[in-house]
């Protein structure tokens, strides 16, 4: 199997689309401090972060060339996000820097088990609408949409013909959501079902948007909805994929974790390079779990990310979860 194509400075193989933030982490946080209490923390640190940032500085990691699309404050966040995304090779020239809004920033709290709490401000991504992204679309292979759920102007219609779009100019569609304090209604998200080819929701988004407490039923419903193929995180667990010919439970690697922000998205980064590497459902979520794996043994969304071949070199070498 080879690797997908390297960077390039030409067109991109993938556009991400979606929440571009800096993240504030700190840990660990056993529990929030009361109205003026206080709570002492080991370590912190200064991040990029969001969930299309995340994917693409994963996928550019993975060998997979890929353009930002995303809306910034003009402000030092937002320099440093750009500046970030292309010391990764990340493209950037598609994203907006907005001088009346600030960039989106979330607060990481992690906690003892490497389980995080955010407290998030979406900033300038709020007005990240359909019209930001370039038309015709420039990427050769795919478009994925990250943080679903949490791009107020790409709700329903908005999504549906962004991802409308992209299949009829031949791209997958590759489509991760977000929790989003709300209980991620399936309104939102279901006008774009049908032109999603594999949709990556967490355990938690799927339960939101079918009500479905099991991860065969939820695929089940999605599919129904008209979604190609579904990919569900489930965290130690692993995740479980159904689509045209297959589904099962994919098990996760057991590794110690630092730090589990960014993990389902750096997992849809290397399910997406899985998929365009020619792999098939059941193999690409296996991939993505040995990337998701890697995440979060480092404090950060990205810090733990390696190449197409140390990303090889792990799934050879550690083992999976038997329980």
């Amino acid at each position: 199997m080879r690797a997908p194509q390297g960077a390039s400075d030409e067109l991109p193989a993938v556009l991400s689309v979606g929440i571009f933030c800096v993240d504030i982490l700190v840990r660990p946080v056993p529990a929030f401090p009361p109205p003026g209490g206080l709570v002492l923390v080991d370590e912190y640190d200064v991040q990029t972060g969001g969930c299309a940032n995340n994917c693409a500085i994963a996928l550019a990691r993975l060998g997979v060339s890929v353009a930002a699309v995303g809306r910034l404050g003009n402000d030092r966040f937002g320099d440093l996000i750009v500046s970030d995304l292309r010391a990764n090779g990340v493209r950037t020239s598609f994203l907006v820097r907005d001088p009346a809004a600030r960039t989106a920033m979330s607060v990481v709290l992690v906690n003892e088990r490497g389980e995080r709490s955010f407290v998030h401000h979406r900033g300038a991504t709020v007005n990240l609408s359909a019209a930001d992204v370039p038309r015709p679309l420039p990427a050769l292979r795919a478009l994925h949409v990250g943080g679903a759920f949490l791009l107020p102007s790409l709700d329903g219609e908005g999504l549906a013909l962004l991802c409308h779009s992209a299949q009829e100019q031949g791209l997958l569609t590759f489509v991760d959501t977000a929790v989003d304090g709300r209980g991620n209604p399936m309104a939102v998200i279901a006008p774009a079902l049908p032109y999603i080819d594999y949709l990556l929701p967490s355990e938690a988004e799927a339960l939101g948007m079918t009500g479905a407490e099991d991860p065969q039923a939820m695929a089940a419903r999605l599919l129904a909805q008209g979604a190609r193929a579904v990919c569900i995180k489930l965290g130690e667990r692993g995740c479980y994929c159904a689509g045209p010919g297959e589904a099962g439970f994919v098990p996760a690697y057991d590794v110690p974790v630092v730090d589990t922000c960014g993990a389902g998205d750096t997992f849809t980064a290397g399910f997406i390079a899985g998929v365009l590497a020619g792999k098939g459902l059941m193999a690409a979520a296996q991939l993505a779990n040995a990337v998701g794996a890697m995440c979060v043994m480092s404090l950060g969304a990205t810090a733990g990310i390696g190449s197409w071949e140390e990303t090889q070199r792990f799934m050879a070498t550690t083992p999976l979860r038997t329980r």
